[in-house]
């Protein structure tokens, strides 16, 4: 194990903890963190601050994490590890890799619409039928080659094939989507992103941006060994130059690249989003922010999920992609920076929202779904199950997202782009808004050329009539001159309806009635002359 910078304090620090939890006190990272800071000066490192990156690192050091560790013990034999590490170095060596060329994928699970404990919104969110709101997940993998400067596209895995809130658009997603029955990650959906996705990413980088010829294009990739990985064996690509190895059992959490600070940094960085895009702050103080809050909660669906995990993934530093493989390449402490994302610049962001929740709230929420591992640890009954009916996925969605929102109408965005502009172009706005004018007032030219494109279509025939109720018919006059009613159009006429042409009047008609049988004598006669 790598040695901390203070060893003394680290060893009085885990020996609080193991004395609390012989005890049966629950510890949690803030009390680790204050433990730390009076074991300070106790033992003479006055104004020492334990940091969350402290914290992260005195974690994963004795091997504290909230992750469910299925079938394997966190103690690793570092003898197991000194000597994986050493032979990672000579195959390197060995083949000439290059940092570029190393790679490290890790599954994770993501409660994407999750809240803190005790804030407005979640006490509104309790009077939710079911409270399935916090329980909304999905599985991700994310991966990214040791220097930093290659991050795959993550896949994610949800439960719908094909989403109502992606219809017609999953081919410009920003990053990869697939399906399984409960949103876990399996054999079958590992394979067809390796095979379809990550290995041509893999490819044109290399060719494209390190000007590699293809059949020099190389990839070691690290994985752990999750019951989603098909046996390496399987996992070959270009000729056997892009291949997987495969860490020892138990160690993952302590020298995996992606564990070590790289997933955690990149979910902070999403639920930050998260945050900015559902909380509701608001000016007036008689508006009900956390019912708001709810709302934005509800409509916040699957979409929304996705763009917002590809930018967290990009905004993750290569520095501290790079980082990540310390302990696997030199032994040595990751570096994990949390300034700008740690629990108190979160608290800071409820504070200023109005909400009460503690560090501690904050803390839990940020934790709440370290413990998933994306992938599901089968029974040997779930296994035969599997095995026997192969899972086809299915068409159910998650929640809240099985309702396709209404398209706003053109007139209804071309007010909205109004708004906008004022509100950007204001003069007492300042230089940053207002430089958003110009292409807001493209986005209003172009809503201004859709109506006008709109108004120009070619008008349907039915909108120049008007309906009306259609009249009974009328008697039939005894005069067989019969005018057809201008209510009356060709179109809306049985053939039963259609009139009989009117016959040559007599002379008496227009003196007297004409009996029934003198019409029908005419009528006989009309027919055998017509007959001639």
């Amino acid at each position: 194990m790598a040695k901390p910078m203070h060893v003394d304090l680290d060893q009085c620090v885990i020996k609080w903890y193991q004395q609390q939890r012989g005890s049966g006190v629950m510890v949690r990272g803030t009390e680790l963190k204050m433990a730390a800071e009076r074991f300070g000066n106790n033992i003479g490192l006055h104004g020492f601050k334990a940091s969350e990156g402290w914290l992260y690192r005195f974690k994963l050091r004795h091997g504290l994490s909230n992750k469910k560790v299925y079938g394997e013990s966190l103690d690793a034999n570092e003898d197991i590890i000194d000597g994986y590490c050493k032979e990672v170095k000579e195959l390197i060596q060995r083949e000439g890799l290059l940092l570029e060329q190393l790679y490290n994928f890790d599954e994770t699970g993501l409660y994407y619409r999750s809240i803190p404990e005790n804030t407005l919104a979640s006490e509104k969110e309790k009077s939710v039928p079911g409270r399935k709101l916090c329980k909304a997940r999905v599985s991700l993998m994310c991966g990214a080659n040791a220097l930093g400067s290659h991050r795959l596209k993550p896949i994610i895995v949800g439960k719908a094939k094909q989403p109502w809130c992606l219809r017609g658009m999953m081919d410009s997603l920003p990053l990869h989507y697939d399906n399984s029955l409960k949103a876990w990650f399996n054999v079958k959906v590992f394979k067809n992103w390796f095979f379809k996705q990550a290995v041509p990413e893999i490819v044109r980088f290399q060719m494209e941006v390190m000007k590699v010829s293809r059949d020099r294009v190389r990839a070691l990739i690290f994985l752990d060994n999750a019951p989603a990985h098909p046996a390496a064996s399987e996992l070959v690509a270009e000729h056997g130059r892009i291949r997987v190895k495969f860490l020892p059992p138990n160690t993952t959490s302590l020298i995996q690249p992606m564990d070590q600070g790289i997933i955690v940094a990149f979910k902070r960085l999403y639920r930050r989003r998260f945050l900015e895009e559902v909380m509701v702050v608001v000016d007036e103080e008689d508006r009900n922010v956390g019912q708001l809050t709810l709302q934005n909660l509800k409509s916040y669906n699957l979409r929304s999920v996705i763009y917002n995990i590809s930018r967290a993934w990009n905004d993750v530093s290569s520095s501290t992609l790079a980082n990540g493989w310390n302990r696997l390449l030199h032994r040595t402490e990751p570096v994990v920076d949390f300034e700008g994302f740690a629990a108190d610049d979160f608290h800071r962001q409820f504070v200023e929202a109005g909400e009460n929740t503690t560090v501690d709230d904050i803390i839990d929420w940020l934790e709440c779904d370290e413990g998933d591992p994306g992938q599901q640890v089968l029974t040997e009954e779930q296994i035969a199950a599997e095995v026997l009916n192969p899972d086809e996925g299915n068409d159910s969605e998650d929640d809240y997202d099985n309702s396709l929102p209404s398209r706003p109408t053109t007139s209804e965005a071309r007010k909205a782009a109004d708004v906008l502009l004022d509100y950007f172009e204001h003069p007492i706005s300042s230089t940053h808004m207002q430089s958003y004018g110009p292409m807001l007032r493209e986005v209003r030219d172009a809503l201004i050329k859709a109506q006008s494109q709109w108004s120009k279509k070619q008008t349907k025939i039915e909108t120049f009539f008007k309906p009306t109720t259609p009249s009974p018919h009328p008697t039939p006059s005894p005069n067989l001159e019969m005018e057809p009613s201008q209510s009356t159009r060709p179109d809306s006429l049985s053939p039963d309806d259609v009139p009989l042409p009117s016959l040559p009047s007599s002379p008496r008609s227009s003196e007297t009635p004409q009996p029934i049988q003198d019409i029908d004598k005419e009528l006989k006669s009309a027919s055998e002359d017509s007959d001639e």
